[in-house]
């Protein structure tokens, strides 16, 4: 999936990472819930289409700017500690196309609890304020990986039950087995979950 800013902008800090001599991620439960782009006042932009729910100023985030995910309705992303937004609510955006700028110099409008000038990435699930996950974490095609990751893993139980089955051994169970087997190792090889 895309980056939501332009190629040559740094990684910032990774989602959830924390350090014990940290003031602002000193433990696992706190532990950053997003993934930020070092860069200052440069075009941002979502990974995927969807239709922007808010777009203001919200406490420590700063300049924050949501969008719902045309693919999956329980998924927002947002932009913090922005310097300019350029929509608004219901706007409709697609994928790369520029919505504002990365933040500037904290202290200046936007910029909310920053300590520097970054983009700061969120993705939460199941409502607009829900669970964060990590940004990385949503494929190309806007899926999650742990979906298809938990699914596959389903599939390789019933193969395996199929192998084992208690009482009578039914004629093709072990064949049934073997390609659901194969099916999942393809689709591992194919999606890169190995």
């Amino acid at each position: 999936m895309q980056r939501p800013v332009p190629d040559d902008v740094p990684e910032g800090i990774p989602f959830g990472w924390w350090d014990a001599e940290s003031t602002v991620y000193p433990s696992p439960e706190k532990a950053h819930k997003g993934k930020d782009w070092r860069a200052v006042k440069r075009p941002c932009w979502f990974r995927e289409p969807g239709t922007i729910t808010f777009a203001g100023l919200l406490g420590e985030l700063g300049l924050y700017c949501q969008m719902r995910s045309k693919a999956d309705s329980d998924r927002f992303w947002g932009l913090a500690h922005m310097s300019q937004c350029g929509v608004l609510p219901g706007h409709l955006v697609a994928a790369g196309e520029p919505v504002s700028l990365t933040g500037g110099v904290p202290g200046e409008y936007g910029a909310g609890k920053s300590t520097g000038p970054h983009l700061h990435e969120e993705v939460r699930i199941g409502w607009q304020w829900g669970k964060r996950v990590d940004p990385d974490s949503i494929w190309e095609d806007g899926v999650d990986k742990d979906v298809i990751t938990n699914a596959l893993n389903v599939v390789w139980g019933y193969a395996e039950l199929l192998e084992k089955p208690p009482g009578l051994k039914r004629t093709g169970q072990k064949q049934a087995a073997k390609a659901l087997k194969e099916a999942v190792v393809a689709v591992k090889v194919e999606t890169g979950l190995q």
